[in-house]
């Protein structure tokens, strides 16, 4: 595996992840009424940390979605 793979695949993790963020937090903004410009430093800082944490983030999703007891 080389690390132009590597590298390929953690960032397309962290896209994945960082779609999966700001549309399921989304209610977010509409429950504090937040300006375009709010909305667009928080999705931006969320992007950025997803891209840097890669499949770490979407990891954390899944686990969140799906496996977690107090989920309920």
């Amino acid at each position: 595996m080389t690390w132009s793979l590597f590298l390929e695949i953690w960032l397309i993790a962290g896209v994945i992840s960082a779609v999966w963020h700001v549309i399921d937090e989304w209610w977010h903004h509409q429950v504090f009424e937040a300006s375009p410009r709010d909305i667009l430093l928080s999705n931006s800082i969320v992007v950025g940390l997803c891209l840097i944490a890669g499949p770490i983030g979407l990891a954390i999703k899944l686990w969140e979605k799906f496996f977690d007891p107090t989920n309920i």
